[in-house]
């Protein structure tokens, strides 16, 4: 209308007034947001070519003055804006892609935001605490002058609070828990890692309290740091290498006069190496090829030299670290870099030639060229009345769910205080780690553990239309790794705001429930929309998309899953044909080795409070019961003729204690169970307790042996579940220290599970691990298709009868064919 398109133009004049989602409603819409079928809908149609050019118009200034919001805060606030339907970090200025919105009156939240005190610090936290730190002769970054140092994906991060200080809080409006930080320090001269509780912060004088014992991680379990610089000692090392590298790989060294770069680069890292221990830190230097084009550099996983040796990595000087065990072309492990060019000058090994590998590489086999798009546009989700969900820094609203979001720099997103119609479920739902071990031989088997690296400061923030609707929500997190580039140098001091987390309300396009009505004929049920909170973590080469949808039943799911590059070998039947077993041959002399990825998740219920118990149900086989009343069938008799007939048969099992072998669970296809927190104190009327149910998607578990490192470094991932008693001090299943000197790791959920403490009515936590063995294929290049699993929070006799049939779901009467619960439209048939 010219009055919405004259408001718009004064948006556009006015930067106080608009937001991202602020645009003019579709003049064809009426005030229910309901689209009559024949006389209007075509006007509609006409009228979002206008809504287009005039929404596209207020998003872009919107965005702009979004952008400008999000530098001030890096540099001065602390407190960062949502961005409603936006395109932030890096990506602020790419093209307004995605869904139209029909716009309405979003829904306002109720105010209370006490669950904040969840929220992981802010920049200018991190910040302060760093410069404290600084005072004392503490770096906020690596140093190989011996100097102490904070290190690591968790160098500075929230202590959360208390639990019972927390709910006393929360529920009974005592005092507000104070905040602190943990500092991770490395400590070279005492060879140490030190774990500091620094604050209160907020109060002008800070404290400093040492956590753990001197000595207690020792410092060849440091956290894994990206700022430790590898050229110095990988240039020495390659020197006497450099006319055989060239000879075998091209002139890709581009510290050697006449490099070119055309012809592409040498990249190196270094990974754990399964035979690092707490007295020698060994680790692992992988080289491949990349591209000196910037746009091209991620296809670098794809090629994989066929060139590599060990680390000792014990001191944190890189003029003290020593190099051996080295491989080239298949041959090897050589002792020493002599030893190596000594059989190669003697004619004992053959050189491989793999160059010249720019000329081999291209754009259309090593980087995702998008395939050619429809000149219509694909459908889009709107939200005719407005967003019917709220957020006040960072607590969500919606249909009787309440809940905080944040994200931690280490384990990734997390959520607190989940809340249905006014009741607590879950005190924490939280990602924890994510587990990728490859097979191979001893040099080229590794693992990830992933939250050492970081389940989220190396991550970018979302693109809108892409990672989530262009309606979507985005939330901000706070990091100091990517600051300084990708896989670069991190510096506490200069943390700062990204959005990697999105919140959407999704239309499912089916029913919560449904059914038609044998005699009326009439079609009763509910449309299916669910609330979508998810995080997009970028862990080198995988990406790692974490999704929780709520349901408007109770059900909370979580699904896990995993995009990307595969990481990859060289393989030649001539130099190493025992690779062939260990993975797929998908390109040329390029082959996919076969790994697990596994994801841990916490969940802290607390099921009408915090005395909860451990529920296992199975189903059985057992004879048909001969003690049912009344005489025995003699046409049963005669069918039998003394065969044993089974039926199943349910059994029910309260776990009393902790243990590997009692409160834990893995997937029985066979053998089909349901495991439940209950509380056995708060029944329905019926009798049974009311809980909630772990339901996991398709899934696996470690298959190697429970004595492997990799086992024994993320125990679990032996576990499709493990219910533990709930311990401040057990925060995690892992720690950041356990990717190196993995048979003897600092934290384990086995640690937990021995206590063998009382499960009976007690606060509980259930450690949930969902995931698949990668079984590569030639589809996964370039990059593989979205795959992963998950599971289910299901409401097991929590409510009395359906849970959606007691929601805040929109009205479920309307069956007369024309329009749709949700106040759309369908065409008359």
């Amino acid at each position: 209308s010219r009055q919405d398109t004259a408001k718009a133009r004064s948006n556009r004049a006015n930067p106080s007034m608009p937001t991202a989602t602020e645009c003019t409603p579709l003049s064809g819409v009426d005030e229910g947001g309901e689209f009559p079928v024949r006389d209007r809908l075509d006007a509609a149609v006409r009228e979002i070519r206008t809504l287009k050019i005039i929404c596209g118009l207020a998003i872009a200034f919107g965005v702009a003055m979004s952008v400008a919001f999000v530098l001030t805060t890096n540099i001065g606030m602390d407190t960062p804006p949502l961005v409603e339907g936006g395109t932030m970090g890096g990506s602020v200025s790419d093209p307004v892609v995605g869904d139209v919105e029909l716009c309405g009156a979003s829904t306002k939240h109720s105010g209370s935001t006490r669950a904040e005190i969840f929220n992981e610090l802010t920049p200018k936290e991190v910040k302060h605490v760093a410069k404290f730190l600084k005072s004392k002769g503490i770096s906020p970054k690596w140093v190989a002058s011996g100097s102490d140092y904070l290190s690591g994906p968790s160098a500075v991060q929230l202590i959360p609070p208390n639990k019972i200080e927390a709910l006393a809080y929360l529920d009974d409006n005592k005092p507000k828990p104070k905040r602190y930080a943990k500092a991770t320090v490395v400590r070279p001269e005492k060879r140490d890692v030190m774990e500091y509780k620094v604050g209160p912060l907020g109060s002008e004088k800070l404290e400093v309290e040492p956590l753990v014992e001197n000595g207690a991680i020792p410092l060849t379990k440091r956290p894994l740091d990206w700022s430790e610089n590898l050229d110095l000692i990988v240039h020495p090392t390659l020197e006497p290498f450099k006319e055989l590298l060239i000879e075998t790989f091209g002139p890709i060294l581009s510290w050697v006069p006449g490099w070119k770069k055309d012809a592409g680069e040498l990249f190196w890292f270094s990974r754990a190496d399964v035979t690092s221990t707490t007295s020698d830190r060994i680790g692992r230097i992988q080289f491949l090829w990349r591209s000196s084009d910037i746009d091209l550099k991620q296809g670098t996983w794809l090629h994989p030299l066929p060139f590599g040796f060990r680390i000792n990595q014990t001191t944190v000087n890189p003029a003290k670290w020593m190099t051996f065990d080295f491989l080239y072309c298949g041959h090897g492990p050589f002792a020493s870099a002599s030893a190596l060019l000594d059989a190669v000058d003697k004619g004992q090994i053959k050189k491989c030639i793999l160059h010249p590998i720019a000329e081999k590489a291209s754009t259309h086999w090593d980087n995702p060229v998008p395939p050619p798009t429809s000149t219509k546009r694909g459908p889009v989700m709107i939200n005719p009345s407005g967003k019917r969900y709220a957020i006040k820094n960072g607590n969500v609203e919606w249909m009787g769910w309440k809940f905080q979001i944040t994200q931690h720099p280490s384990t990734g997103f997390a959520l607190y205080d989940i809340n249905l119609r006014g009741r607590r479920i879950l005190y924490e739902l939280s990602a924890q780690d994510a587990h990728a071990s490859y097979g191979g031989t001893m040099m080229e088997m590794f693992v990830y553990l992933d939250s050492a690296y970081s389940l989220s400061g190396f991550s970018s923030s979302l693109k809108k239309g892409l990672d989530c609707p262009s309606s979507a929500t985005y939330l901000p997190a706070m990091s100091f790794q990517n600051v300084l580039g990708s896989l670069g140098p991190m510096d506490v001091s200069k943390a700062a705001w990204f959005y990697p987390i999105c919140v959407f309300e999704e239309d499912m396009a089916t029913t919560l429930w449904r059914h038609t009505g044998a005699a009326s004929r009439k079609v009763n049920g509910v449309r299916d929309t669910r609330l979508v909170v998810r995080s997009v973590a970028t862990v080198g080469n995988y990406d790692y998309l974490s999704t929780v949808k709520f349901h408007l039943d109770g059900t909370i799911e979580v699904q896990s899953d995993y995009a990307g590059f595969c990481e990859t070998r060289w393989i030649n039947e001539s130099f190493n044909e025992w690779e062939v077993g260990y993975g797929t041959t998908y390109h040329a002399n390029l082959s996919a080795p076969v790994h697990s990825h596994l994801m841990n998740f916490k969940a802290d219920f607390d099921i009408f409070g915090t005395h909860n118990s451990f529920i296992k149900t199975s189903v059985q086989t057992v004879p048909v019961a001969s003690d049912t009343p009344g005489p025995d069938s003699a046409h049963e008799k005669i069918f039998l003729d003394g065969k044993v007939l089974y039926t199943k048969r349910m059994k029910s099992e309260v776990v009393q204690k902790e243990g590997p072998t009692t409160s834990t669970a893995v997937v029985n296809t066979r053998k089909p169970s349901v495991w439940r927190i209950a509380n056995t104190d708060a029944k329905n009327p019926y009798g049974e307790p009311r809980g909630y149910a772990v339901i996991p998607a398709r899934t696996n578990v470690q298959i190697l042996p429970d004595d492997h490192p990799f086992s024994l470094c993320s125990a679990f991932t032996k576990y499709n579940l493990a219910v533990t008693r709930r311990k401040d001090d057990e925060e995690h299943p892992t720690s950041i220290y356990d990717g190196y000197a993995m048979r003897e790791p600092y934290t384990s959920l086995d640690h937990y599970l021995q206590d063998g403490d009382d499960l009976q009515q007690v606060d509980l936590v259930a450690w949930i691990t969902v995931g698949k063995e990668h079984i590569t294929r030639a589809e996964d290049l370039p990059l593989v298709s979205n795959f992963g699993s998950g599971f289910m929070l299901q409401p097991w006799n929590y409510f009395d009868r359906n849970g959606a049939l007691t929601s805040d779901a929109p009205g479920s009467e309307e069956s007369d064919r024309r329009r749709d619960t949700d106040g759309g439209c369908v065409l008359e048939v």
